[in-house]
């Protein structure tokens, strides 16, 4: 069942928060996406303070029984700081919440077995340049600690995440 299904059903509501073309209405808000490696970056470190008001906001206006997440990957501490103290679901897309590049695959391209560890530190660097591939991992170790703190469940396609 999809979104536009879901909307038409009486017995619960859903509002949309998302980052694309900019634009909302009464039932989302679309904030604009920004594609530069810096900011991006930047933001995936750091409170963006613009996106975590109006987010706030929106959260307020609506005022819901649970949040459900995808792939937090842009903007993330200023998501997770303005759903914090609500029921969280998040579900998950990609290696993100257990390898820093997303990917958990080692420099030789095969699945690493248990997830980011010290012990495998240096096979998930791939082909990053050393200082990208150290700021992924900080976004990483962040990212995971704010998520512990903030979402309750998650749903995954493999028992394995």
């Amino acid at each position: 069942m999809c979104s536009s299904d879901l909307r038409k059903r009486k017995d619960f509501d859903i509002w949309i928060f998302g980052f694309g073309r900019e634009r909302s209405s009464d039932q989302e808000l679309i904030l604009a996406r920004d594609d530069k490696l810096f900011t991006r970056q930047l933001w995936r470190t750091f409170v963006n303070k613009g996106v975590h008001a109006k987010l706030s906001h929106y959260i307020k206006k609506i005022n819901p029984d649970l949040i459900h997440i995808h792939n937090c990957n842009i903007h993330t501490p200023a998501i997770l700081k303005a759903i914090k103290g609500h029921q969280v679901l998040y579900s998950v897309h990609d290696y993100g919440i257990v390898c820093p590049t997303l990917w958990n695959v080692h420099n030789d391209m095969k699945a690493c077995p248990t997830g980011f560890s010290r012990k495998c530190f240096w096979q998930h660097k791939r082909d990053y340049t050393l200082p990208v591939f150290l700021s992924q991992v900080l976004i990483f170790k962040r990212r995971k600690k704010k998520l512990q703190q903030t979402v309750k469940l998650y749903i995954t396609a493999t028992q394995k995440l």
